[in-house]
């Protein structure tokens, strides 16, 4: 049976995992990373090192993958939220899209980035909202050369938050029908994501989150619930740039606010037959790997491409 190798490029390394349904679940297959990424300020890739390290990649995991899930980069995403009725059709969202383009990048064209409208779930009657999701072409094409090394196409392109939510549904059943935050710290991105009943309902970048005070992420968890006219019960923390520190901050905020305030475990449910130094890598890095091994799990959403 052919696998999927799911690949995350984030902010300061590149993540890889496999997983494959068994009789009860899901199991680990192979768990790796790699301290680096693409260069996407010049839109090229000449490090040489990575390419020499493939053949050791590809030998761990074999000769039996035969596609890529790549995990885009959060820091290059670009989101808006949209108003949107029942009867939108592609066009109509994308003359929004083109405006949100025109006003954000006048240097650009519409023909420069892949659009994407992600239908969110608002239960607050007048208030349905779309988030457009804009990606560079070019940043698409620098990850696949990134990754060409590998010789194995990439056949399927996933944004972080919505892989993260895959993750969390997995690992995570018994508060699937609950109102639930998740915050991903990236060392220059940061980004929060609400979901109801295992489905996105709100998100936000955070780029400049380093420079705000937790407390202004309360208007954030006010706007979310308003849309959901329902409290949010659960917050779960992720990301590279997730910290002890940082964790015990929130802990101390929002003491009140939530019901649980945890870091998001991407293995909790997975079964693995890896040795102890694996489960001990993946015990260290649980808050690191949701969004690249979500990307192996059945979701739900609603996605429209903008065409």
């Amino acid at each position: 049976m052919k696998k999927t190798l799911a690949v995350h490029i984030a902010e300061n390394r590149t993540l890889f995992s496999i997983i494959e349904p068994v009789m009860k679940g899901y199991e680990l297959k192979y768990i790796h990373s790699e301290r680096i990424v693409p260069d996407f300020s010049d839109n090229q890739f000449s490090d040489i090192t990575f390419s020499q390290d493939i053949p050791l990649i590809t030998q761990d995991f074999g000769h039996d993958v035969n596609k890529i899930a790549l995990i885009l980069p959060s820091e290059q995403i670009y989101t808006a939220l949209l108003p949107q009725n029942d009867d939108d059709d592609v066009r109509n969202l994308k003359k929004l899209c083109e405006l949100e383009i025109r006003m954000n990048f006048p240097d650009k064209v519409y023909e420069d980035f892949s659009v994407s409208c992600v239908r969110l779930v608002n239960k607050n009657v007048g208030s349905k909202y779309a988030l457009a999701v804009f990606v560079k072409n070019n940043v698409i094409e620098n990850c696949k050369y990134f990754l060409s090394a590998l010789n194995i196409p990439v056949t399927k392109i996933i944004f972080p938050f919505l892989s993260v939510i895959s993750s969390l549904n997995f690992n995570y059943p018994e508060i699937s029908n609950e109102n639930t935050a998740i915050i991903s710290f990236g060392i220059n991105s940061s980004w929060l994501v609400v979901c109801a009943e295992g489905k996105p309902a709100y998100f936000t970048l955070l780029n400049d989150f380093s420079n705000n005070s937790i407390s202004n992420l309360k208007i954030e968890f006010e706007k979310s619930e308003e849309l959901l006219s329902s409290k949010i019960k659960y917050l779960f923390m992720s990301g590279e740039a997730l910290t002890p520190q940082l964790m015990n901050d929130f802990k101390k905020s929002f003491s009140k606010s939530f019901t649980v305030i945890s870091r998001l475990n991407a293995f909790r449910m997975l079964t693995t037959k890896l040795d102890n130094d694996y489960r001990e890598y993946c015990n260290r890095m649980a808050h690191v790997f949701p969004a690249c091994l979500g990307a192996g799990f059945p979701n739900n959403f609603q996605i429209t491409n903008v065409i």
